[in-house]
């Protein structure tokens, strides 16, 4: 596991052999393989939306890809988000759901969105957990799971999401599990 800090406050761990798109975060990692070429799909993904890191496990059977931002403005009070209730999560899904499926929509069909309260690194987040299907013709599951966490901090706000295809769930969890359980925020 390589340790990175993506922004101030923030550390996490990825596995040594996953690829990073940014070249200061791959010179860290082991310049892994990808033999199934998704340097570019992955990391060209979404111009629109703004990244500060993204990395992926380019081994076949696994392809877990991890998106990080981070923003100096807190778009959401750490007392406001401790004040929500299940109550105000079910009332704001379809908000939520709308703002983190906007740039997926141009791209893929969403099946499901979810969003309610979690923890990352023992902080209150909201987790937004989105279904989507891609387009495929020759994959008998195209589902992708996304998990966005995103929450504000002493430096800012961040969001976190990772994403799998379904099929490959239980090949990747022990891995996701690895790097969310590593997260640390001060």
């Amino acid at each position: 596991m390589v340790t990175l800090t993506p922004a101030p406050g923030v550390t996490f761990q990825i596995p040594q052999n996953w690829i990073a798109c940014d070249d200061a975060t791959e010179k860290l990692l082991t310049s892994a393989h990808d033999p199934l070429s998704l340097h570019d799909k992955i990391c060209n993904a979404d111009p629109g939306v703004p990244v500060q890191l993204r990395a992926f496990d380019p081994r076949p059977f696994r392809n877990v890809s991890i998106l990080f931002n981070h923003f100096d403005h807190q778009v959401l009070s750490s007392d406001a988000l401790n004040a929500f209730t299940p109550d105000d999560m079910k009332a704001g899904n379809s908000a939520m759901c709308d703002a983190a499926t906007k740039a997926l929509k141009e791209t893929t069909k969403i099946a499901s969105c979810n969003a309610g309260l979690g923890l990352l690194a023992t902080k209150r987040a909201i987790v937004v957990a989105i279904v989507e299907i891609v387009p495929a013709q020759d994959v008998p599951n195209p589902k992708i799971l996304v998990t966005s966490y995103e929450l504000p901090y002493s430096q800012g706000y961040l969001q976190l999401q990772i994403s799998y295809p379904e099929m490959f769930q239980q090949n990747v969890l022990p891995e996701v599990n690895a790097v969310l359980n590593s997260v640390q925020i001060q």
